[in-house]
Order: C-alpha cells, then structure tokens, then sequence
C-alpha cells in the first residue's frame, strides 16, 4: 500500500472557485482514483487552497472528495521551503505529509524535486483545463488553420491517457 497525494487545481479538477457547480473533474480521474483505493492505497488530497473553499468544494463534488482518505489545505502546511539553486518556493514537498509519491500538473515541480534528490516521487502531468476539450470555433479554425481542428481532436482521442502514466508510475513504485 502506497500513500499516494494528488494536487487537486489544473491535476484532477478545472476548478472554478468562483461557482464550484462549474468546476469539471478531469476525464478519468474518478475511474483512476477508484482503481487505487480498490488497490488498497492511501489517497490524499493537498491543495493550495483554504479549508474554507474546500468545504464549498465539497459540497458540490462530494462523490469526488469521498474517495480521499485524507485531505490537506493551505493551512494544514507549510509549503515555503528554500530549494538549492532556486531560492525560497512553494513546493508540495512529499516527505512533510508521509506521502511515497505526488501526482500534480506544475512543471516546476519538476526542477524542485530534482533540485532536492527526490524527483522519482513526483510524476508531473499536462493541466488540465475544460476549455481545451471544446471545440474550436470556426473563426479560430480560420485565424490558426486546421490544425487547431487537428490538435482538438488528437486532445479529444487521448484524453485519458494520463490515466495509465499514473498507473504506470504507481506500478513502477512498488518495487522500490
């Protein structure tokens, strides 16, 4: 059993702080949360948001929040620390919430987990953001040209494909 963190903005929602009704969990993300608990895996949840917002969040995304065995909040830990060549950032740095591996979407978590030797914990995936599963208008087909057509529909057929690189990475983390 692995105590798996995912970050939770542009990682598994396209939240929308201002009307949480229209936040959109990420295509799979149910499906792949499920699968990890029936695992046997710790969930959890760590947003840089306040206690405050999450409960407002809660209430709209319930089915979604329940499968999280614990969930962590911009009051619950310090993520300021000073990485090695890069000065003071926020980083979500694994070993302060006893977690094996963080799922998030910042890419400079990329550099900081490198920076502090423990980049094999971290798998960064794309953002994910509801408004580039629509459809191009047809006026931006024609200012960018077909391949914003082309570009929608390769989005549209592998938009789940993160699922199984997160299933990959946890599988590859058993071993070690």
């Amino acid at each position: 059993m692995k105590r798996i963190a995912f970050g939770l903005s542009n990682t598994l929602v396209d939240l929308n702080e201002e009307n949480f009704s229209a936040s959109r969990v990420r295509p799979g993300a149910f499906e792949l949360l499920k699968e990890l608990k029936e695992q046997g895996h710790f969930l959890i949840l760590w947003t840089s948001l306040k206690k405050r917002k999450i409960e407002f969040a809660k209430f709209v995304l319930k089915d979604f929040f329940i499968l999280f065995d614990k969930i962590y909040c911009k009051e619950d830990v310090e993520i300021e620390q000073e990485i090695p060549g890069c000065s003071v950032h926020a980083f979500k740095n694994i070993n302060k919430i006893n977690a094996d591996c963080l799922i998030e979407s910042k890419k400079n978590y990329g550099q900081y987990s490198t920076r502090l030797q423990i980049s094999e914990k971290y798998l960064i995936i794309d953002k994910y953001r509801e408004c580039l599963f629509n459809r191009p208008s047809n006026w931006k087909v024609r200012v960018v040209g077909e391949e914003a057509l082309q570009n929608w529909k390769n989005r549209m057929d592998n938009k789940e494909e993160w699922v199984y690189d997160v299933l990959l990475f946890i599988e590859k983390m058993k071993g070690k």
